[in-house]
């Protein structure tokens, strides 16, 4: 999966009818003046995303994550990676 840095989200096929969806959110500061629909294709019931730079009131339109994962830089070669549920 690449980054969907100048599209907001990329989708890819996946088993059984499943879709991946790869959302990358960083140019959003805000969904207040978005579209209502903007992340509907992507978000759903038979969808797993995977959302970078979530603007913190998107919670609510995103839904409850399940998993969040949370990576820093802790030096050249160094990543501290956190998964919380």
């Amino acid at each position: 999966m690449t980054s969907p840095t100048f599209a907001i989200a990329h989708r890819y096929p996946g088993r059984d009818g499943l879709a991946v969806a790869h959302l990358d959110l960083y140019r959003l500061h805000s969904l207040a003046h978005e579209d209502p629909d903007l992340l509907a294709d992507y978000l759903g019931e038979h969808s797993i995303a995977f959302v970078e730079w979530p603007p913190q009131e998107a919670e609510a339109q995103l839904g409850a994550p399940r998993l969040t994962v949370e990576l820093a830089h802790l030096g050249a070669t160094r990543r501290s990676i956190e998964v919380r549920g």
